[in-house]
């Protein structure tokens, strides 16, 4: 396996952690929203853009700032807002990254993008806010295709 499919394996693994009661999908770019969001919440990551790496040429290292997606997303409630529900499923991943910022030395460092919450439409047409934001992680490898 790529150490690009490890650090998003590691990512996805990570936010599974912080937020064991919700559904995890994605992990591709072309894949749609889900076509429903789960009672306890979806959380969408996608592959994200490693960007063009900063390169050392001796020995040869490849050095990305892989960008990788993740939408929140949660069902309306009368006893919960919103904005907090999603506030509250961010900081959890946030301390979930904090807890081990180099994903058990997968990366040389791993951060965050501020929350941003955006309006949506969920199948059916309804309106939904969206929570997103990026993991930034910073890792390197022998080979560009690595």
């Amino acid at each position: 396996m790529s150490h690009r499919l490890q650090v998003l394996a590691a990512v996805k693994a990570v936010i599974a952690n912080a937020l064991p009661t919700c559904e995890i999908v994605g992990l591709t770019n072309e894949a749609d929203r889900p076509l429903r969001i789960s009672p306890l919440d979806t959380i969408v990551i996608r592959d994200g853009d490693p960007g063009e790496p900063a390169i050392d040429l001796s020995p040869p290292a490849y050095h990305f700032d892989h960008s990788i997606p993740v939408e929140l997303m949660t069902l309306a409630s009368p006893n919960v807002d919103m904005r907090e529900r999603l506030d509250q499923r961010a900081g959890a991943i946030g301390a979930g990254i904090a807890s081990d910022p180099f994903l058990a030395g997968l990366c040389t460092f791993i951060d965050v993008t501020a929350l941003e919450i955006v309006d949506a439409v969920v199948p059916g047409g309804a309106s939904q806010l969206v929570g997103q934001f990026e993991i930034i992680a910073s890792y390197s490898t022998s080979s560009p295709l690595g």
